[in-house]
C-alpha cells in the first residue's frame, strides 16, 4: 500500500487504499475486452516516502495505463484526483486525534491518536503511537507499533504485526500473526492466537485455551496455564512457569523452562535446552 489508487470515469472517481482490481469490483465496472475502449482511467498518487499522512498537494500523479478514453485530460484529472484524495484523507487518516470511534467499513491510518474505538469491519493499516482502547469485532489491523496501546482486542480481531507496542488483553477469538522486537501481551485468554514471537516479544500471562505458535529468539512468556499451549520453541526464548494443563509441543536450541507444574507437559526434548530440576508443584 504505497500508493493511492483512483478510477477514474468521465463523471466520477473513487479512490481507496486497496488494488485497482477492488475498485472495479465494488463498483461493478467491466473491464474492457482486451483492455480496449476503456470507460476509466487507472490512476494513483504516491506520497513521499509513503507518508499518507502528508498533504496530497506534494504527492506524485501518475496514469496505470497506456489505451486512454477521448474524454481524459491529464490536468483535469489530476485535479479530481487531488480534491478526491484531500476528501479521502479527511475520512481515513487521523493524525492527534482524541476520543474517535471507527466502525465503517474502509481502511485507516491513525498516528498521534488517543481513546481510539475500532469495531465493525474496519481495516487498519498503521497504528503508530497511539492509544486504541478497544479493537473488536472483525477489525483487522496490519501493523500496530511505535509505542501504541490497546487496551483490550475482542471478537475476531486480528493484528498482522505487532512491535513496539503493548496489548493489555486479548480474548475471544482475537489473534496476532506476529509479535517482534519489544511487542508486549499482558494477558492472552480465552481462544486467543498468536502465530509468532520473535526477538524481544513477551507475554506475561497465557491462559485459557490461548495459543501461540512459535516462540524465536529472545521471545519469552512469564506464565503459562490453564490448557494454554506453545507449538514449538526456538534459539534462546523462555518461559518462567508451566502450570495446570499447559503444554509445549517441542523445545530445540538453548530453549528454557523454569519450572513444571500440575499436569503440564513437554512434548519433545531436543539438545542444549535447559528444563527444571524438579517437575514437582
Amino acid at each position: 500500500m504505497s500508493s493511492l489508487k483512483g478510477i477514474a470515469l468521465k463523471n466520477r472517481l473513487y479512490v481507496s487504499l486497496g488494488p485497482h482490481e477492488d475498485l472495479l469490483e465494488e463498483h461493478g465496472i467491466r473491464e474492457p475486452p482486451l483492455h480496449r475502449d476503456p470507460s476509466y482511467v487507472r490512476i494513483h498518487l504516491l506520497p513521499p516516502d509513503g507518508d499518507f499522512f502528508s498533504a496530497p498537494s506534494g504527492w506524485v500523479y501518475e496514469v496505470m495505463q497506456d489505451i486512454l478514453p477521448p474524454w481524459y485530460v491529464a490536468e483535469v484529472e489530476k485535479e479530481r484526483m487531488w480534491v478526491a484524495t484531500c476528501a479521502w484523507q479527511k475520512s481515513h487518516v487521523f493524525h492527534g486525534a482524541n476520543g474517535i470511534a471507527i466502525d465503517r467499513p474502509g481502511v485507516y491510518l491513525l498516528r498521534n491518536c488517543r481513546n481510539v474505538r475500532l469495531g465493525g469491519s474496519s481495516e487498519i493499516y498503521l497504528i503508530c503511537r497511539s492509544h486504541v482502547t478497544e479493537m473488536g469485532d472483525d477489525v483487522i489491523a496490519t501493523r500496530v507499533g511505535d509505542g501504541s496501546t490497546i487496551d483490550v482486542m475482542r471478537g475476531n480481531a486480528r493484528i498482522e504485526s505487532l512491535a513496539n507496542a503493548i496489548v493489555r488483553r486479548i480474548g475471544a477469538s482475537a489473534s496476532i500473526v506476529g509479535m517482534h522486537e519489544g511487542a508486549q501481551v499482558g494477558v492472552a485468554t480465552d481462544e486467543a492466537t498468536i502465530g509468532a514471537m520473535n526477538n524481544d516479544a513477551r507475554i506475561e500471562t497465557l491462559a485459557g485455551c490461548a495459543k501461540v505458535g512459535y516462540l524465536y529468539g529472545t521471545a519469552s512468556i512469564a506464565l503459562m496455564r490453564d490448557s494454554a499451549q506453545v507449538g514449538e520453541m526456538w534459539e534462546q526464548s523462555s518461559i518462567a512457569s508451566l502450570e495446570d494443563d499447559a503444554t509445549i509441543g517441542a523445545m530445540r536450541g538453548d530453549t528454557a523452562v523454569r519450572a513444571i507444574r500440575s499436569r503440564s507437559a513437554v512434548g519433545f526434548v531436543a539438545p542444549r535446552v535447559s528444563l527444571p530440576m524438579s517437575a514437582a508443584p
